[in-house]
């Protein structure tokens, strides 16, 4: 029986976990033989039952690299002292983009990469953080204990991607960052998964909030949600924005930095957050707004916005992003892209969007879980 580790960063509901919740379920329906290395957080399997609408099996091998919580980054330096040590015929690295795996030369990799994080995730925190938003000790401490590890992982992860047998590329965003760094030619790309494809469907056509503009995102400075609030002002009290996310205690920062805007322009009335609220009420907001937008310019995909357009909603998104270029292919009915996000042009593009019908399901039906594990097998268990 094949023996196959799967490598992934934590155990959560983010759009990472996702494709490697369905790259698991895939591996185990064809009965190869599973062992899961991951780097951060708790094993829970309730993340995967949430995702996929299964249990995963009792006698599933789940492993931890380390057991240092805070030096979750540095631990994944560790990954291929780790793994290369349990007996598996290949690897697939579903966070290619920030784990570094060097593959043992009789083992095959696989790597599906979402984004190349050491390249940019950072920046904005730190340049956030430079104009007061964080201590300056805090601010200190943080760039030495990241510049250290990028320092070491940008040049690991590029080495150990040169080294795999494949890798998949979750947009043509994220391809063409790794064209950078790797062969020509070398990159495919499979779009993720939305896991309830055929749930949100089903809203298509019902009545909306013609005044409820939605976004759903981390509340964490990469994700530019400033943008959202000055686009608010631009809109001058004709809608309203619902913005559902998670928030962890370490942007809590942020977050406060997004009430002292909101209080400024005096739009307390207009704006409200969904702060961890779960997945019910992100249901009811998904099924009611009538435009979402996304604010982040380098979404390199963005399961959100396809849950949303899937459901009927039309979006405006970045034209850097993945599901622009990928699923959009330009400006459509029911997909408006911006060029730099500013408030003007993002009200403008509110107006067009609540007056457009949704995007096509043509477009959208390769995202469907069975066409995503349908596409990843024909490119990754065919080596």
């Amino acid at each position: 029986m094949t023996r196959v580790g799967v490598l992934l960063w934590k155990w959560g509901v983010g759009g990472a976990e996702v494709v490697a919740y369905f790259i698991l379920k895939l591996l185990l329906d064809k009965g190869y033989n599973v062992e899961v290395f991951y780097i951060s957080g708790e094993y829970r399997k309730e993340y995967y039952k949430n995702v996929v609408g299964a249990d995963l099996p009792d006698n599933l091998v789940v492993r931890r690299i380390g057991s240092i919580a805070k030096l979750s980054l540095y631990r994944s330096l560790l990954t291929s002292i780790y793994v290369n040590r349990h007996d598996v015929d290949f690897v697939i690295n579903t966070h290619g983009g920030l784990i570094p795996y060097m593959r043992r030369n009789e083992t095959k990799c696989i790597s599906y990469v979402h984004f190349m994080t050491l390249l940019r995730q950072w920046e904005r925190v730190v340049s956030l953080s430079r104009i007061g938003l964080v201590s300056s000790a805090k601010n200190l401490l943080w760039n030495v204990y990241y510049k250290i590890y990028k320092s070491i992982a940008f040049r690991e992860v590029v080495k150990s991607l040169k080294k795999c047998n494949k890798i998949i590329a979750n947009s043509s965003v994220t391809s063409n960052i790794l064209s950078r760094y790797v062969a020509e030619g070398s990159v495919t790309i499979v779009n993720p998964p939305v896991p309830r494809y055929q749930y949100y469907a089903q809203f298509r056509g019902e009545n909306r909030d013609q005044g409820l503009i939605l976004t759903i995102s981390r509340i964490s400075p990469e994700k530019e949600l400033e943008k959202l609030i000055y686009m608010m002002k631009e809109l001058k009290g004709n809608y309203r924005l619902a913005i559902v996310g998670s928030l962890s205690r370490h942007d809590l920062w942020y977050y406060n930095y997004l009430q002292g805007i909101i209080n400024r322009l005096n739009l307390e009335k207009y704006i409200k957050f969904y702060i961890n609220s779960g997945r019910d009420m992100k249901d009811v907001l998904i099924r009611s707004a009538s435009v979402y937008v996304s604010p982040t310019t380098f979404e390199s995909f963005g399961i959100s916005i396809a849950e949303a357009s899937i459901a009927g909603m039309p979006v405006v998104v970045s034209r850097a992003s993945g599901f622009y270029r990928d699923v959009c292919g330009g400006d459509v009915e029911g997909c408006r892209g911006w060029e730099r996000g500013e408030p003007g042009e993002l009200a403008e593009l509110v107006y067009k969007a609540s007056r457009d019908g949704p995007l096509g399901l043509d477009r959208l039906e390769h995202l469907r879980p069975d066409r995503f594990m349908e596409r990843f097998a024909g490119e990754a268990l065919t080596l």
